[in-house]
């Protein structure tokens, strides 16, 4: 899975995920890193409407997230409650 093997080469200190992607959703995708990286911190994106998503990947193990349209001092905000 390309997710998996770029997180492992890379080894990020965040990842933004969106919740809708076109060949694996992000919940899906969250599910993975977290699993096999328990240590990721994962920063969702996702519009309004998609709350209870959003929710689900938090309770996965996603740190936070990020609404769209994004509000650069909201992102700024968010990437540093993260990387505490």
């Amino acid at each position: 899975m390309q997710v998996l093997t770029e997180y492992e080469r890379l080894k990020p200190d965040f990842v933004t995920m969106d919740i809708s992607m076109p060949m694996m959703d992000g919940i899906e995708a969250v599910e993975r890193i977290i699993s096999r990286f328990p240590e990721a911190k994962v920063i969702m994106v996702s519009a309004l409407n998609q709350k209870e998503k959003v929710f689900r990947c938090l309770k996965i193990g996603a740190k936070n997230f990020i609404v769209k349209p994004f509000m650069p001092e909201k992102v700024i905000e968010v990437v540093n409650s993260v990387l505490k």
